[in-house]
């Protein structure tokens, strides 16, 4: 009530039919309700809503984001998933071989399944096109998960800053390549990728 009403100065609220809240999930709607009417709080509860089948509720969206399908998370969020975190100093072997990356670190929320994603970034409020590696690096022995982004058309310093990533299509899984030239040679078509979805 203390918060709802005085601090947000609430005039209405809208949940759905399963909603729960408080200590060991106590509250209900029906306790909301009479909370509400009580505070002269409008309340409305709306109906389910599905998209392709699957109830749209934060449990669906972990469901498919760990699945690697950011396309179904996107329906269901009614806009892509994205995550922001810190830019960090890596390696810099991305930079060694053509593709420097920004690698992300402190990200608090859910990350997709591993895997190479097509996305965008937005930086100084300007869009652009991504390549995002997402796991471990299994051609250089590196078995800890990294979150490293190419950014498309770019060039500045971007570490000790936030950075906000947009996941738009899954491209393939991670995997170990033979050689450098045949790591290159699937970045270079990834890249491609994002540029060729980024352009429909």
């Amino acid at each position: 009530d203390h918060i709802v009403r005085r601090e947000l100065q609430a005039r209405g609220l809208v949940e759905g039919p399963n909603f729960f809240y408080g200590r060991d999930r106590a509250g209900s709607i029906d306790t909301l309700r009479q909370a509400s009417t009580a505070a002269s709080i409008e309340f409305t509860v709306i109906p389910p809503v599905r998209i392709e089948g699957r109830l749209v509720s934060s449990s669906s969206v972990r469901e498919v984001l760990l699945h690697g399908n950011v396309n179904l998370a996107a329906d269901l969020l009614g806009r892509p998933y994205q995550v922001t975190g810190t830019v960090v100093h890596g390696a810099e072997r991305g930079r060694t071989i053509g593709f420097p990356t920004a690698n992300l670190h402190d990200i608090p929320t859910l990350l997709p399944l591993d895997g190479v994603y097509a996305g965008r970034v937005v930086i100084d409020s300007k869009y652009y096109s991504a390549a995002i590696n997402l796991g471990p690096n299994p051609t250089f022995r590196e078995e800890q998960r990294k979150f490293e982004v190419y950014i498309l058309d770019f060039s500045g310093n971007l570490y000790d800053r936030p950075l906000t990533v947009e996941f738009l299509q899954r491209i393939r899984d991670t995997r170990k390549f033979e050689s450098l030239p045949e790591l290159l040679e699937q970045v270079n078509k990834d890249v491609e990728f994002v540029r060729t979805l980024a352009s429909l």
